[in-house]
């Protein structure tokens, strides 16, 4: 597939503004340009609409149109297909994990899409799942250890130092949003203790449990957020998770949860917890983007009655990141640093204390076990990050670019 890299500005922008008319519903669709392309052009877009998750949605706005190009259609037909067969596969499986949680007396949150595919946006074809995101409370870890191992379900790294402690798994999960991921085949599950990192608004997860509604979902009892939060969730992952990286698809999200939920929204008081978590800005920003890019009256009344301001420069930004992948703020220090500070901050990374390699790797017993994990720590950190590394130290200028970019974003979100 043709990067974003190897095409003209010109190119990328008139591909990034066809994309963006052929996901807005109140956008006239010119089909036409699409005859003008060449094939880079072609794969640049077939690779964003795979990278950003939102093939499905073109396809479904492109295969009635005659005029679309036949090559486009056929490709995003064959995703569109193939993502169906997956997501079958998925909630197959999320049907069993839900049952078995019930069985165990473990109450369950659907996130984001594990909701949305199927209740918000109707046909689970229509919306990409990576994995399947639940949330369970915290003091319920060891006992979801226990239950996801009996429905096949593997980890890359163990939790063998916790010895089935509650209060050591506990103060593994402090600072962190979430278990290891757990795997079967090629199926991925991440339970969630909170929705909320370290460097994230500080989040009371027991407020959002409290205001949580129960639902049946493919027969099997769980709960959802309340349209608020579950629309503050969406906020909260757009700007600070995902530095709007992953906008095109949580604009799409969002439009299609207000065409479900508008009427049961209370907008003052999803703007009051807003403000209180510090989250004025996020918010904002991430509806001004809807508003712009999703269209006002798919949205029904809800932003007829809002009035979220225009941040100007910062809109244009961030509307950039969602053509994008995110920069890590390590790459970023990494980037801006001395060879001796790039040395310094590898080590630091490298070498983390034996109490956090036990978490990861088990109980380490002797001098070579711990040799070993370092070993292997080494290894998991190269093929994580080489390839990032690699464009840093070759002074990619369209990196650099967006790492200064979202660096902007970062801090103007924290700013109050």
């Amino acid at each position: 597939m043709t990067s974003a890299s190897e095409l003209p500005t010109r190119l990328r922008q008139q591909v990034h503004q066809f994309l963006l008319d052929s996901l807005n519903p109140d956008s006239e669709l010119k089909c036409d340009i699409m005859h003008t392309w060449g094939q880079a052009e072609k794969d640049y877009m077939l690779s964003l609409c795979k990278d950003k998750r939102i093939f499905p949605l073109l396809y479904k706005r492109l295969k009635s149109k005659p005029q679309a190009d036949g090559y486009i259609v056929d490709k995003l037909g064959s995703m569109h297909r193939n993502n169906a067969g997956r997501n079958l596969k998925l909630f197959s499986e999320l049907r069993q994990i839900l049952n078995a949680f019930h069985k165990a007396g473990i109450e369950v949150i659907l996130l984001k899409g594990s909701y949305l595919a199927p209740v918000v946006y109707g046909d689970i074809a229509n919306r990409v799942l990576r994995d399947i995101d639940l949330l369970i409370r915290m003091e319920e870890m060891i006992r979801v250890l226990e239950v996801m191992k009996s429905l096949g379900y593997t980890q890359r790294e163990n939790y063998a130092c916790c010895q089935g402690s509650p209060q050591k798994l506990m103060e593994f999960l402090a600072g962190r949003k979430h278990l290891h991921p757990f795997f079967k085949g090629d199926i991925a599950v991440e339970i969630h203790a909170t929705i909320a990192g370290p460097t994230d608004p500080q989040i009371n997860i027991d407020d959002f449990w409290q205001r949580s509604q129960t639902i049946q979902m493919m027969g099997c009892p769980a709960r959802v957020f309340s349209p608020e939060d579950f629309l503050l969730h969406l906020c909260l992952h757009a700007t600070f998770q995902d530095i709007f990286t992953n906008g095109l698809l949580t604009v799409q999200d969002i439009r299609f949860f207000m065409t479900k939920v508008a009427s049961r929204i209370n907008l003052n008081e999803m703007l009051a917890r807003a403000r209180q978590l510090h989250m004025e800005n996020a918010v904002d920003m991430t509806m001004l983007l809807t508003r712009r890019l999703a269209g006002l009256d798919s949205c029904g009344s809800f932003f007829k009655d809002a009035r979220f301001g225009n941040e100007g420069e910062l809109e244009l930004v961030a509307m950039e990141q969602m053509f994008t992948g995110k920069v890590s703020r390590s790459y970023s220090d990494f980037s801006a640093s001395t060879p001796i500070q790039r040395i310094k901050l590898v080590f630091s990374r490298w070498f983390v204390s034996r109490h956090a390699l036990e978490y990861q790797y088990g109980n380490l017993n002797n001098v070579f076990q711990v040799i070993k994990a370092y070993g292997m720590r080494f290894r998991y950190l190269l093929s994580s990050h080489a390839a990032g590394l690699r464009s840093v130290t070759s002074r990619d200028s369209m990196l650099h670019q967006t790492s200064e970019q979202q660096g902007k974003i970062r801090d103007w979100l924290k700013e109050k």
